[in-house]
């Protein structure tokens, strides 16, 4: 898979870095949903006493709607989802505390403290409903020893494959999840030479034309002569990266937007230096992105800079220290919902996400985005996600930034920062603890 994810905070337990995935950008880390709402409002519908009522939507990774999911505030009874997704609570006194549970997953999504009356909370775990696909395939003009990239995008869906050297041959698959029927967008091609390092150092062609696709066609024949591809003037990219003491940078990352839609073009590795500059093509609507990423003990850093115009200089990439975990100890034991999770916040202006996930398949998940250095796990016994007796379970912090509170990160906006397609955004990692819960 080839695009950003912040699926690296699309909180798939176990991811580190952001990933070269397909804005399946699973890009994902929250699309802008279908109803767009103010980050900042004012209360539309509160009560007398200082209430307010809470009318929101859940959604999963790619802004579609799930029905029949229960959302619970605490201290006030469970609602159910409508088609729509949405779901309202009269009378909530802010700031609150709110759930939504997936009970046929066993997952848990916890907000806490907010005090916004619509908040957007999105299922973490990617898509939830059914997708639909189609096939593209063609040919290009062979170029053994360069890498020829093709690409089709569509708003904020993407699909990309590297063609044949020698034939030019291609195909490759494009999923969506949206009720949309078809999808109109661009085809790309891009070829590039790869320097030493693995990143391009010369880029000779770039072409585009129009694709109409629909769901379950394959559309074959899409070629490119060596007629319609131009030779892009090269220009660079340039700047550095800032690392939290005693972290080694270990990672770094180019891609080709296109709208919305980043592209993972190459990666370095090994031993780094903070400065970096790289070769990019001046094209018609492609900006560029860079990722870079650090490690210390076994916790990480990662930052995602976005939208950089070719010829840019002194770009930078502010990497922060990770959350470090203290209370339940590794290994601890006899954790329930009264036990206090402790640890020391990372750097930078962020919101923390705990996840807390089951060693054995089948036990309830837990992930809660808090801005407090302590949390619980939530009693959802009624929701049917009570926590088992005497199981081992992970957890783990991701300090997520720039987001100024609770209230930005319950917001449809910000799932286009956590998936590359607008604005820059960082993660800290902390390492993982294991526990096992009270017999």
């Amino acid at each position: 898979m080839d695009s950003l994810n912040a699926n690296s905070l699309i909180i798939h337990l176990g991811d580190t870095y952001m990933k070269h995935i397909l804005i399946l950008l699973c890009v994902a880390v929250l699309t802008l949903i279908g109803c767009k709402k103010d980050d900042n409002p004012a209360n539309p519908g509160g009560g007398g006493g200082g209430t307010i009522t809470v009318s929101g939507t859940v959604l999963d990774f790619f802004s579609q709607p799930i029905a029949g999911a229960a959302v619970v505030v605490k201290g006030m009874g469970a609602v159910t989802t409508n088609s729509a997704g949405g779901f309202t609570f009269p009378n909530v006194t802010p700031p609150y505390d709110i759930s939504m549970v997936i009970g046929s997953q066993k997952i848990a999504i916890v907000y806490q403290g907010l005090t916004r009356p619509d908040p957007s909370l999105i299922y973490t775990f990617g898509a939830f409903g059914s997708s639909s696909s189609a096939t593209i395939s063609g040919n290009v003009p062979g170029a053994v020893g360069k890498t020829t990239r093709v690409i089709f995008v569509s708003g904020d869906q993407v699909g990309s494959t590297t063609a044949n050297q020698t034939t030019g041959a291609y195909s490759f698959g494009v999923s969506w999840y949206s009720s949309a029927a078809s999808l109109s967008g661009t085809l790309y091609v891009l070829r590039f030479t790869r320097g030493a390092n693995n990143l391009p150092s010369d880029y000779d062609a770039f072409g585009s034309q129009s694709l109409t696709i629909s769901a379950g066609g394959t559309f074959a024949n899409n070629n490119f002569t060596a007629g319609q591809l131009t030779d892009p003037v090269d220009q660079n990219i340039s700047g550095s990266v800032t690392i939290p003491t005693n972290y080694t940078l270990n990672q770094r990352g180019l891609y080709v937007q296109f709208g919305q839609s980043p592209i993972f073009i190459g990666s370095e590795g090994g031993t780094l230096g903070t400065n970096f500059s790289y070769t990019v093509p001046s094209v018609t609507g492609a900006t560029y992105g860079v990722t870079t990423g650090a490690a210390f003990s076994a916790r990480s850093a990662f930052y995602f800079k976005s939208n950089i115009a070719a010829g840019t200089s002194n770009v930078s990439l502010p990497l922060q220290a990770a959350p470090q975990l203290s209370l339940p100890v590794n290994n601890g034991t006899n954790v329930d919902t009264s036990t206090s999770f402790l640890y020391a916040q990372g750097g930078g202006t962020g919101v923390n996400v705990v996840a807390i996930s089951p060693n054995t398949p089948g036990d309830p998940s837990f992930v809660i985005f808090t801005s407090q250095s302590m949390t619980s796990i939530p009693n959802l016994s009624a929701q049917g996600l009570g926590l088992p007796s005497n199981k081992s379970y992970t957890w783990r912090v991701q300090q997520v930034f720039p987001a100024a509170s609770i209230d930005a990160i319950a917001s449809g906006n910000y799932i286009n920062t956590l998936n590359g397609r607008t604005g820059d955004f960082g993660q800290g990692t902390s390492e993982s603890f294991s526990f096992t819960t009270r017999n």
